[in-house]
């Protein structure tokens, strides 16, 4: 059997207006970029939530699909304790075949570090922990009767975090000290990340009578354009045979 795999970021997809743009603009150019994908496994990143009386919902989403074949997969989507859409940034794994289970990995692996930043103003007087931004979406499929593993995830961007009293504006450091301790906790938080990616895949390889797609294939990949380019990949079920290639 083969399937065709994308991951698409849609940087911040929401009702709202935003540099003015609005949803519907966005989704003239996006529904028929999606469709074109032909995937049985679409994975989604910046995805925005949008409030309800009863809690957010993916309503923008939900518009994105209509129309599509999409509209009638199976969905998984990180989320808060509840079980609901955060405000922004929401993963979305999107597939053809039947969900059989689904979690959110953060530090369930690597336990997040303590890190003294030195350049605050005013100065800590203690190490604090640094979290990953965001979690990685780990869903179990059912393809053909065996279970097929896809790792939805986001990097965090790799630029300086914010250092309270560091910086003069959204775009002005203050001291070049601080800008670099700034990188120095972006890449904690990134390749923490990419760590607990590593013990998510290991899990479930380490599961015998399971079949597990390639991570870096269903794994976020960062762009640059406003409306981002999906990448694609096809693979047998049949690890032995497995191909990959990549479609813009």
């Amino acid at each position: 059997m083969r399937l065709r795999l994308a991951t698409f970021n849609l940087e911040s997809l929401d009702e709202r207006t935003e540099h003015g743009t609005t949803l519907d603009a966005r989704i003239a150019v996006l529904r028929p970029l999606l469709a074109s994908l032909n995937a049985d496994i679409l994975c989604l990143q910046e995805v925005n939530g949008q409030s309800t009386p009863t809690g957010r919902t993916l309503a923008a989403l939900k518009r994105l699909l209509e129309g599509t074949p999409y509209a009638a997969f199976a969905e998984a989507h990180s989320g808060d304790s509840s079980g609901k859409p955060r405000d922004v940034h929401n993963l979305v794994t999107l597939s053809r075949f039947p969900i059989r289970a689904q979690r959110q990995v953060r530090h369930e692996f690597i336990t997040a570090p303590l890190v003294r930043i030195c350049t605050t103003v005013p100065a800590p007087p203690n190490a604090s922990e640094v979290t990953w931004d965001r979690p990685l979406l780990h869903v179990t499929l059912d393809v053909g009767g065996k279970a097929f593993e896809v790792i939805n995830l986001h990097l965090r961007a790799p630029r300086s975090v914010m250092i309270p009293g560091q910086k003069e504006n959204a775009n002005r450091w203050t001291s070049v000290p601080g800008w670099a301790e700034g990188f120095y906790i972006s890449s904690i938080k990134r390749n923490g990340q990419r760590r607990s990616r590593r013990g998510s895949s290991s899990m479930a390889s380490s599961m015998p009578t399971r079949t597990r797609a390639s991570p870096c294939a269903a794994t976020s990949i960062q762009a640059t354009t406003r409306f981002r380019s999906p990448r694609c990949a096809v693979m047998s079920t049949t690890p032995a045979t497995r191909r990959s290639g990549a479609a813009r």
